[in-house]
């Protein structure tokens, strides 16, 4: 049987390469917003991964499929807009190969629209989902 991949390291490298993409002032963190943020900020929440139905090899190998969230959080709608674009921008072009594993093409697979969250000071966000595919190399 075939264990899907841990995400860790694929987390930390997604992270890694916004936060060397984006803007100085925009933070990065998993699993919520960076410590002592403020906006514009991505979130990034990633899954444990789960094993692919797509490529199974003839030796049993399979993927491991990450669908994982960017959530962008900024001070105005236009704001939230720029920098998920930016953020977008980077995850479907950044080169997210590691060294035991073949990282594929990030893909967006949705997005919904800019909106505002008042809970408790009023910001914008974004939110766009994304799915990583690797295997071991």
């Amino acid at each position: 049987m075939n264990v899907p991949l841990e995400v860790y390291p694929l987390a930390m490298r997604v992270r890694e390469l916004l936060d060397d993409g984006l803007p100085a002032n925009v933070g990065v963190g998993i699993g919520g917003a960076p410590a002592d943020a403020t906006p514009p900020y991505v979130a990034l929440y990633f899954p444990l991964g789960d094993e692919s139905d797509a490529d199974r090899a003839l030796n049993d190998d399979v993927a491991t499929d990450v669908l994982f969230q960017a959530t962008t959080v900024a001070a105005s709608p236009e704001q939230a807009l720029l920098v998920a674009g930016k953020a977008a921008t980077l995850l479907r072009t950044m080169d997210a190969s590691l060294p035991d594993r073949r990282v594929r093409p990030i893909l967006q697979d949705g997005s919904q629209p800019v909106g505002r969250d008042d809970t408790s000071v009023p910001v914008w966000f974004v939110t766009a989902q994304y799915l990583a595919r690797c295997d071991p190399a």
